[in-house]
């Protein structure tokens, strides 16, 4: 099934899912998932997670977030349909830095 998220197209990985695999389904090279989703070489979906068909926007309509406990820039780009890169620009940040819980992240 097909979901959107701030007017971009996701599915819900199922266990055993690869990005090979999904892409094969959805008319999708890995590669273009990869960069979709902005994953790193190897990393594979797991069960449940947000896998986007196509390119992500650079904002949500959203204006904060309030990080919760174990959330990264990653997961929170996912959650909200937006771009990594982006996304840690606009908040001074690198992609892997890690998040003050309680702290608010600036989406647009």
């Amino acid at each position: 099934m097909v979901f959107l998220n701030n007017d971009v197209r996701f599915i819900l990985a199922r266990p055993g899912d690869d990005l090979k695999k999904i892409g094969r389904e959805f008319g999708q090279s890995a590669s273009s998932l990869k960069r979709f989703n902005d994953l790193e070489a190897k990393v594979k979906p797991g069960p449940g997670s947000k896998v986007y068909l196509e390119k992500k926007k650079a904002r949500h309509k959203q204006k904060l977030h309030r990080v919760k406990a174990g959330e990264t820039l990653h997961s929170i780009s996912q959650d909200y349909g937006i771009r990594l890169k982006p996304l840690a620009r606009r908040n001074g940040l690198k992609p892997d830095d890690a998040l003050p819980v309680g702290g608010m992240l600036m989406l647009r």
